[in-house]
């Protein structure tokens, strides 16, 4: 057995010399021994591999974002928040990370995101080896921040604003949003050639299709009741859950009638539903399951009791490599309040679809407290892993 740390070497007769020094030492005395060894020999590089656990491949990991505990709103308790931090491949060889903080040289303005105290920071980090190549700052608005990868580059949210970035990053297009009271809420299929724009309140929904390169409008539409929430889309149909998340439901670009394509029982309970391609999409919840667009079942992968996939779900612009989140929980609560459960693990499991085999296992360790999130380049060669201020970039294995 050879541990590394640091480049220090330490064998396995090292190892059972010390443990024969310890075995005469009181417990308490033992304990702080292990405390001083570890950090004798590096408990930076420690953190640092304990974060890659998993990985075939461990490209790097550093700390590459700020504190950003004091941004976390206690009313929305989820970990991946793109309104906080995230991280997308802009390309196979590049990586966007950004944070949003708050900065109160800015004066807050209800007319311009520009003049809000809130500020979207990204910076562009080389994927191989975490390189700082390119960052840009924009006002943005505390609820209404996002990057995501198209066709043509970047979308960058900032409040009623998107802009999209050359792969050069270079602004290259901007869009304003109408201000008003409804929610906009702005989704980008797989292949990144279109991002489709949900305008909704209460009553109904006004969708618009826009290209991913250009950010020019190719199809709108209006419909009641309205699409709020758990739905992706590709570049022709959208996918949801129903209410209850007990069936996928299914539609064209156009509006029309929805149709039910899965569910019980061959499906626990439904997550987000998310389109890979026009014709596929995959669904995380108790279990994973990959679909045709009638509802077939092409493969499966269940978890044992204690373990269930979160809502995201990162996919490669081919649509043949999927990553999703697993949680591991103990402990039960009879009244379902979640006092009695904790959380005890966190993984990213990447799926290859086309041989329907899971090709990678990472743990997310330590547990991310504020800011999480994962995303694969676009080729699926990489996944990348935001936990809290740390990112840990790694390879995916190949069949």
């Amino acid at each position: 057995m050879k541990i590394r740390r640091g480049g220090v070497e330490i064998y396995t007769k090292t190892v059972v010399a010390t443990l024969k020094v310890m075995h005469s030492w009181k417990y308490e005395a033992v304990a702080a021994y292990l405390i001083c060894w570890i950090c004798l020999f590096g408990s930076s590089c420690a953190a640092a591999e304990s974060r890659s656990r998993g990985c075939t491949t461990p490209l790097w990991s550093a700390e590459v974002i700020g504190d950003l505990s004091r941004s976390r709103n206690p009313a929305s308790p989820d970990l991946i928040d793109s309104n906080r931090a995230g991280i997308t491949f802009l390309d196979n060889e590049r990586l966007v990370v950004h944070e949003v903080v708050l900065d109160t040289s800015h004066l807050s303005s209800r007319q311009s995101s520009d003049s809000s105290p809130f500020r979207l920071r990204a910076s562009v980090l080389d994927a191989g080896s975490g390189k700082s190549t390119a960052s840009a700052e924009w006002g943005t608005r505390v609820h209404e921040s996002s990057i995501q990868t198209t066709s043509g580059g970047a979308l960058i949210r900032t409040g009623e604003t998107l802009r999209l970035y050359s792969r050069d990053f270079v602004q290259e297009k901007e869009l304003t949003l109408p201000r008003s009271e409804d929610t906009y809420t702005v989704t980008v299929s797989a292949s990144g050639k279109t991002i489709l724009i949900n305008r909704h309140d209460e009553h109904s929904s006004h969708f618009e299709v826009l290209d991913g390169g250009t950010l020019s409008v190719r199809q709108e539409w209006s419909e009641a009741p309205p699409l709020r929430r758990l739905y992706s889309s590709s570049d022709a149909s959208i996918a949801a859950a129903d209410f209850n998340q007990e069936h996928i439901l299914f539609n064209e670009f156009g509006g029309g009638r929805w149709k039910v394509i899965g569910g019980r029982p061959k499906l626990t309970c439904i997550g987000l539903p998310t389109l890979v391609t026009d014709s596929s999409l995959v669904n995380g919840c108790k279990e994973f399951s990959y679909l045709s667009r009638e509802g077939s079942l092409i493969f499966q992968d269940g978890f044992p009791k204690g373990e269930a996939l979160v809502r995201k779900i990162a996919v490669s612009q081919d649509g043949k490599v999927v990553a999703v989140s697993l949680d591991r929980t103990k402990g039960s609560d009879f009244w379902d309040t979640g006092n009695g459960v904790k959380l005890v693990a966190t993984y990213v499991l990447v799926y290859d679809l086309p041989t329907k085999k899971r090709a990678l296992t990472v743990e997310v360790n330590p547990l991310p407290k504020d800011d999480y999130d994962f995303a694969l380049s676009p080729d699926g060669s990489r996944l990348a892993i935001l936990d809290d201020r740390h990112v840990t970039v790694c390879s995916v294995p190949k069949e």
